[in-house]
């Protein structure tokens, strides 16, 4: 097969714009951040392990449904708490390269992430509660077991 004069030459540049595409793709892939793959990550880790443990239970359906919604909630919180923290160390960070940085600036900047903190573990409590009426009584002896065994294991 013989190609007229130019089209090598077309031929050519389609191969190199294929191949910008293919990199390109391949560079960029996934074009979420780093941080959202690795949110994806421990919400599907943390998803397993849930799943493994309601189970080991043999929770009921309904009882899958609360668990998951609280856990959803709880991460969804955590999530946002954790976006913001980008900003905080970046106000901190151009607060202290000046030459004098700011003291209560940066005490208000950790005030301020301790209460999200507070608050976001305060809520885990009230939904630990919520839980504890989901759960039979038999299923909340075995998680405390459990956690009794993990407790166990650290102290050794």
């Amino acid at each position: 097969m013989t190609f007229p004069k130019h089209t090598p030459h077309k031929l050519l540049a389609l191969i190199a714009l294929a191949l910008l595409a293919i990199g390109t793709v391949a560079c960029v892939g996934d074009h979420r951040s780093h941080a959202d793959r690795r949110a994806d990550k421990a919400y599907e880790r943390i998803t397993e392990r849930l799943d493994d443990g309601l189970d080991e239970l043999e929770a009921t359906a309904e009882q899958r449904t609360k668990v998951h919604a609280v856990k959803d909630d709880l991460f969804d919180q955590a999530l946002e708490m954790r976006k913001g923290s980008k900003e905080v160390r970046k106000v901190a960070l151009e607060e202290l390269k000046r030459d004098e940085p700011d003291a209560k600036k940066l005490h208000a900047l950790v005030d301020e992430r301790i209460d999200e903190m507070r608050s976001l573990a305060h809520e885990a409590v009230d939904k630990a509660i919520e839980l504890h009426g989901v759960l039979t009584p038999e299923q909340r002896a075995e998680i405390a077991k459990r956690i009794e065994e993990r407790m166990a294991e650290h102290e050794e």
